[in-house]
């Protein structure tokens, strides 16, 4: 396993902080399975578009915005 560092604002970095080993498990695989068809589909596209696919990926899966903000401020 590799560790990678993503930049994001000061208040999902602090929630990430504090979130429950369960809840970063299934981000980081959420995460290594979208990485992993947009770099297939994407060689050399636009990374925004990239990252608009990831996103429309996740929330497809039922990983919207508003559902990661209520797992992150939950008390599990």
């Amino acid at each position: 396993m590799e560790q990678i560092i993503i930049e994001v604002d000061d208040s999902t970095a602090k929630k990430w902080r504090t979130t429950s080993s369960k809840f970063k498990k299934v981000i980081t695989e959420k995460f290594e399975k979208d990485v992993d068809f947009i770099s297939k589909k994407f060689k050399n596209d636009d990374f925004m578009a990239a990252l608009d696919e990831i996103g429309e990926s996740l929330a497809k899966r039922g990983l919207t915005e508003e559902k990661v903000n209520e797992i992150l401020n939950s008390d599990d």
